[in-house]
């Protein structure tokens, strides 16, 4: 019933022993080396293709996770670390539907990983997301719209605590100016997630190959390049 309870609910109002039947066994765990190595590959493959599932809200995706950690616990599969489980957390839901502050937010994430900068803590990653998520409403022509500044100022608070808990590094931070793909470099991030599905390659592999057509720097693409053209000397228009 925890995992299937609208499949569960149906089942038992029909009659249907079959689909009772397939859903048990579905929602069926073992106990630690009682699990057999081939229950044992299907929960690593839940994690690696886990997904956010239209239309579901942060909190349902978040008991979903909760639900397969706990089963990962249950087949003593402990051979994933606390790394990647975040990683394929925040790579999921890069595709919310109901907030573009979260998709963006986790590109950045998913562009940070194998750096300093990629956090630590999938409970204070979620209590950001949750706070940027209630932070926005959809207007009639779907576009997403801020509504309260102190819910956006919390959760660039939490924010900091996730850089924080991150390992100390002696890598510099880019020089001010210096272009990275964040909430405001969204077409590149989108740009990179998809070269990484098309080639495999990794995300800083994709980045670090990027060079924008416009102003020349890298790890940016021509759309979400800042630069300001000068103006003709003596002030002349461009015909």
């Amino acid at each position: 019933e925890a995992q299937h309870a609208a499949a569960f609910k149906l089942a038992i109002e029909t009659k249907d022993p079959l689909q009772v039947f397939k859903l048990l066994k579905s929602s069926h765990t073992f106990r630690g080396s009682a699990a057999s190595m081939e229950d044992q590959d299907v929960g690593r493959n839940e994690v690696l293709n886990f997904r956010w599932i239209e239309p579901e809200t942060l909190p349902e995706f978040k008991r979903r996770w909760d639900l397969l950690m706990k089963r990962l616990t249950n087949l003593g599969v402990n051979d994933i670390t606390d790394v990647r489980k975040l990683y394929r957390f925040v790579s999921a839901l890069r595709s919310y539907g109901h907030s573009t502050q979260v998709q963006t937010t986790c590109m950045t994430h998913v562009a940070w990983s194998g750096t300093d900068k990629f956090p630590t803590d999938i409970e204070v990653v979620y209590e950001s997301l949750v706070l940027l998520a209630g932070g926005q409403n959809s207007t009639p022509d779907s576009t997403p719209q801020l509504l309260l500044p102190s819910i956006h100022a919390a959760a660039s608070v939490i924010s900091g605590k996730i850089k924080k808990a991150g390992p100390k590094s002696s890598v510099k931070d880019p020089a001010p100016g210096t272009p990275y793909v964040n909430p405001r470099n969204t077409e590149t991030a989108v740009y990179v997630q998809q070269q990484v599905t098309k080639t495999g390659k990794t995300d800083e592999e994709i980045l670090s190959a990027i060079k924008c057509t416009k102003c020349g720097k890298g790890r940016h693409i021509a759309a979400d390049c800042r630069m300001v053209k000068k103006k003709d000397e003596g002030g002349a228009k461009p015909s």
